[in-house]
């Protein structure tokens, strides 16, 4: 598409334009998955050191929000860190 080689059913070119605008919605996509999965195993490492409680709760509550399975780890990750035992074991 971004070359302008890919004919329409009606006949018609598709303008070059179109292809490089989806293009770029492409990489902006993965550019935005790849950072929440890499923030995602930050906030692992975080918790596994109990360090930077506040970071995994932002993330996890950023997780919510990818159905299915992002909503499910978002909340047990939420409960696991609103627990007060585990703020304690954050503090020292």
């Amino acid at each position: 598409m971004a070359t302008g080689a890919m004919d329409s059913a009606k006949g018609g070119a598709q303008p070059p334009e179109l292809g490089w605008i989806l293009s770029g919605a492409g990489v902006v996509f993965v550019l935005i998955f790849l950072t929440i999965g890499s923030l995602t195993a930050r906030t692992g490492i975080n918790i596994s050191r109990r360090r930077r409680r506040t970071f995994c709760i932002v993330i996890d509550s950023i997780l919510c929000m990818m159905v299915p399975l992002g909503t499910i780890v978002g909340i047990f990750g939420l409960v696991l860190l609103t627990k007060l035992e585990t703020a304690e074991e954050f503090e020292g």
